[in-house]
């Protein structure tokens, strides 16, 4: 099966908020829950790990995680998003891809104090809104690689 990049069967784009700076975001379900990352940092969405492609994943180095299987849920992962930032790089396992959004910078707000207190917050470093669904923004740089 071939990797699907974002320009090909790729989701949907939202208009832009009106006013104020904004990013673009990937949505994907995960371990039950909605997360996002920046989309500038996805490079190819796959339908296995083996169909990342690269320097780093021809010689086999690219490291995977299993988004599920990392929060403690059964391993459930139907695409890979091929992350990169700089020279860091991994796939991420996650159940499904949802869409691509534009979110107003000044929407996002980092996560909640009693979350932060209670050291949870782990790979994520803030919430979002996307219509009337709640978000976890993921720093996927944050995760054990």
């Amino acid at each position: 099966m071939s990797a699907l990049g974002l320009g090909e069967n790729a989701p949907a784009h939202r208009p832009r908020p009106e006013s104020g700076r904004a990013i673009s975001l990937l949505l994907f379900e995960a371990a039950g829950c909605l997360m996002a990352l920046p989309s500038a940092e996805v490079v190819q969405i796959a339908v296995s790990a083996r169909d990342l492609a690269g320097p780093a994943e021809a010689s086999g180095s690219l490291p995977l995680i299993d988004l599920n299987a990392h929060f403690a849920a059964p391993a459930d992962a139907a695409l890979w998003i091929e992350w990169r930032r700089g020279d860091r790089a991994g796939g991420l396992g996650v159940v499904c891809v949802l869409d691509v959004v534009s979110a107003a910078l000044r929407a996002l707000r980092p996560m909640p104090a009693w979350l932060c207190a209670a050291r949870s917050t782990g790979p994520f470093w803030g919430v979002g809104l996307d219509q009337e669904e709640v978000f976890l923004l993921l720093d996927p740089a944050r995760l054990p690689w």
